[in-house]
């Protein structure tokens, strides 16, 4: 299928911190055909580990969530954005999981229905929730349209203030041998982005030998032209300046209830 006919995806995550490394999270997007990585935060992080993959991928970087969705829904016409809340032990409920908010740990993440001993039967708890169900990858719940994933690098789930913009959420479900989270992000991102992808009708890239064909980096594109270079380091200076405003002293983790996080 051609790629302008294909319904075009996008990332959504948090940067907290310059030094932050989206190196493994890059390199899956631009496995799957990514174009275009939102940050909340900083716009600069560390590549480590993406093996050269971040230079095709267009960073944009926002200082609040609200202008980045905005961002998504106006500008990149996304027609919903998809909350993924990781892997999940023994979560195969093709009705779907209660999503629910852990306030101490200040994010949102899955809880699977309780059965009920004597009848056999899951207990209802939908009542006064305040998000949608995640249902399995699997099912495939996916809109028509453009599409964009909100993710986050803690395991315990997905931050509150980003799990309300989401119109709908996913997750990885797994074997509960050992009931706990298996899967880090990068392996959950490359399983629900193989899925999008598939369901979207995406081509898998063209290679030669053992290594993929890829165009010229989005960053390699830009180098030749100096207008749109220093403009464009010109609004990241502001975008930072702008951050840290916010964020005195660097404590963005600490604003949102991250900082035992390790990013």
């Amino acid at each position: 299928m051609s790629s302008s006919t294909l319904d075009e995806v996008f990332l959504l995550l948090e940067n907290p911190k310059k030094s932050n490394n989206l190196g493994p999270i890059l390199r899956c997007a631009a496995a799957f055909g990514i174009r275009t990585v939102v940050f909340v935060g900083y716009e600069k992080c560390s590549t480590d580990g993406s093996h050269g993959a971040a230079k095709h991928i267009n960073v944009m970087a926002f200082p609040t969530v609200d202008q980045a969705v905005s961002f998504l829904r106006e500008t990149c016409k996304c027609k919903s954005i998809v909350g993924m809340l990781g892997g999940s032990p023994g979560a195969y409920q093709s009705k779907g999981c209660i999503v629910r908010e852990d306030k101490e740990s200040n994010v949102v993440s899955i809880q699977q229905a309780k059965v009920n001993e004597s009848s056999g039967e899951e207990n209802d708890q939908s009542a006064g929730l305040l998000y949608p169900q995640s249902f399995p990858i699997d099912v495939r719940p996916f809109r028509k349209g453009n599409c964009c994933f909100a993710l986050s690098k803690d395991w315990r789930g997905l931050p509150i203030h980003l799990a309300r913009c989401c119109d709908m959420f996913v997750h990885v479900p797994h074997s509960n041998i050992y009931q706990q989270q298996l899967l880090d992000t990068p392996s959950c991102i490359s399983v629900v982005l193989h899925h999008f992808t598939s369901s979207a009708g995406y081509n898998e890239r063209d290679y030669t030998g053992h290594k993929f064909e890829v165009q010229q980096g989005v960053k390699l594109a830009l180098k030749d032209d100096r207008e749109k270079t220093i403009a464009r380091a010109q609004k990241r200076q502001e975008n930072c300046q702008e951050v840290d405003d916010i964020n005195p002293q660097g404590l963005y983790g600490v604003v949102f209830g991250y900082d035992n996080v390790d990013y």
